[in-house]
């Protein structure tokens, strides 16, 4: 098992795909609005390679509450 947190998010989303998890292209992002209200959105991970990426629409809600601290949770049960 990887020890590197990085390496190891790959290895377990390449563990939930070949599991045919549902869950392998989604993650939660949880953040606070300008109010500091919490706030969880469900976005999509798409080619995630040597990096993390999340693709968000400027226009969307969600793009104004990324200039502030967030942590994404991924849940897979499969791995």
């Amino acid at each position: 098992m990887a020890t590197d947190p990085e390496a190891r998010f790959h290895s377990d989303r390449a563990a939930a795909f070949a599991a045919e998890d549902p869950n392998a292209a989604l993650c939660t992002v949880a953040s606070v609005d300008a109010d500091g209200e919490p706030q969880a959105r469900t976005l999509v991970l798409r080619n995630v390679e040597e990096q993390l990426a999340l693709f968000i629409n400027a226009s969307s809600p969600k793009w104004s509450q990324f200039g502030r601290p967030f942590v994404v949770h991924t849940y897979w049960p499969s791995t």
